[in-house]
């Protein structure tokens, strides 16, 4: 049994075996990976959290993309719900993998290798859009988490290899790089959106959850709408909300967890955070009592012994009026 080795990765679902397949690609192979199941084209538990997206892909037809830890809930849930007839659902998730393109050069890159229409009259954000790329059919969706112009690109799961390949190659006159989990967190907490499953749970509303700008009750009745009005209507509970951190010239950051004071009494704990390079300060997410989370606030959090200032943000830490990722 090896004893020592230059990486490894935990984990053999899609982002697992990705990564894995193109250090091998760049030269290393001093590797390994660990799985305590099979290897899969799916995802595992080790990669959850991710944000839930409910697209409409064409008439009739729509997609799911559950965090990986709720794949089983989420289809458990529908199958529960599904009609007696008219109503098919597949659970795709071997079969398709997906890209995310995002940087404000990416709309340049992307146009290089289709013939898609990608202005924003075209394709705006939140849109998705059946396309061919470097000729591998995708669907298209025009959103990022990093807060960046951008897109992902869902394709079928043997034509990934294809789709990266020609991506690297045109994006090398615009500098194009991998980047990794670990700066998509940072990125997603500069912009303050919430990882189901770590920030909010199934007890969550969506008011507490800050996600009640998504819910549209006036387009009719749904399932749940009672309960989401009854909701809307309460003034206690709690608010999921973005935390500025100033921990001055010391090397300490958020990660989850910490206490988050006020008057030097606790009031709740982060749910998630880390430090924001493109704002330079630390961030934390935290679902606080309805009275102390309004932006402005002026709080602590607790982080290794030290308290240090913080305060809510109204909004996102980075671009809050959300002017880059609609480039």
């Amino acid at each position: 049994m090896k004893t020592h080795t230059r990486a490894v990765v935990i984990g053999g679902g899609i982002l697992g075996c990705s990564m894995l397949y193109f250090l091998t690609r760049r030269g290393w192979r001093d590797v390994v990976l660990v799985e305590k199941r099979e290897l899969t084209s799916g995802a595992t538990w080790h990669a959850a959290g991710q944000v839930p997206a409910l697209v409409r892909s064409g008439a009739g037809r729509f997609q799911l993309t559950s965090p990986a830890a709720d794949e089983q809930r989420f289809e458990d849930w529908l199958r529960g719900h599904l009609p007696a007839d008219g109503v098919a659902l597949t659970n795709v998730t071997a079969e398709r993998g997906v890209l995310a393109l995002a940087g404000p050069k990416a709309r340049g890159l992307l146009a290089a290798l289709t013939t898609a229409p990608l202005a924003n009259g075209d394709f705006p954000w939140f849109a998705a859009r059946e396309i061919e790329v470097a000729g591998v059919p995708v669907l298209a969706l025009r959103m990022s988490l990093t807060g960046e112009l951008g897109w992902e690109l869902h394709h079928a799961a043997g034509d990934q290899g294809r789709l990266y390949d020609a991506l690297f190659d045109a994006g090398a006159a615009h500098g194009l790089v991998d980047f990794g989990l670990r700066a998509l967190e940072s990125m997603r907490l500069e912009k303050g959106w919430r990882r189901a499953g770590l920030d909010y749970g199934l007890a969550a509303t969506p008011e507490e959850a800050g996600l009640d700008r998504l819910v549209r009750p006036e387009k009719g009745d749904f399932l749940g709408r009672e309960a989401f009005l009854a909701a809307r209507e309460r003034t206690d509970g709690e608010r999921l909300v973005s935390l500025r951190i100033d921990v001055g010239d010391d090397a300490a950051d958020p990660w989850a967890e910490e206490a988050v004071l006020r008057d030097a009494v606790e009031i709740a704990r982060a749910t998630s955070g880390g430090h924001g390079h493109r704002v330079g300060h630390g961030i934390a997410l935290a679902r606080l009592p309805a009275p102390h989370a309004v932006p402005g606030t002026a709080l602590e959090v607790e982080i290794l012994d030290r308290r240090y200032p913080a305060e809510v943000i109204d909004g996102a830490a980075y671009d809050p009026a959300g002017r880059r990722i609609r480039a």
